[in-house]
C-alpha cells in the first residue's frame, strides 16, 4: 500500500539546544509514493561526522533526497559552508544483503 505522508527528521542537539556535528538524524513516516517506514517507528540516519568547529545547520528534504547545510562557525562569524545531498530512496528503500 502506498501513501502520501511526510518523512520527519529529528536532530540532535546538545543541551544548550544548539545543533551538533556528529551527524545523527532521525527520520519517520515515509518519502511521497512510498510505504512507511518501520511502522512509523524512527530511523536513524548517520552523516559524516564533522570536524571541531563545524556544525550541520538546516535538512530539508526534496523528493527523495535529503539535503543537509554545513558550516564553520566562530560565534557570530561563518567560514567554510557547504551541502550534503542524501538520496534517501536508495538508503531507506533499498534491502541490505
Amino acid at each position: 500500500m502506498f501513501i502520501m505522508a511526510l518523512a520527519v527528521i529529528i536532530i540532535s542537539m546538545n543541551g544548550f539546544g544548539n545543533k551538533v556535528g556528529d551527524g545523527t538524524l532521525f527520520i519517520e513516516g515515509a518519502l511521497e509514493n512510498k510505504h512507511i517506514l518501520r511502522n512509523g517507528k524512527p530511523v536513524a540516519i548517520r552523516l559524516p561526522k564533522l570536524a571541531p568547529g563545524f556544525v550541520y545547520t538546516d535538512f530539508v528534504i526534496s523528493g527523495n533526497y535529503l539535503y543537509v547545510g554545513w558550516e564553520e562557525t566562530d560565534f557570530y562569524k561563518v567560514g567554510k559552508s557547504g551541502f550534503i545531498q542524501v538520496n534517501l530512496e536508495k538508503t531507506l528503500y533499498n534491502k541490505m544483503y
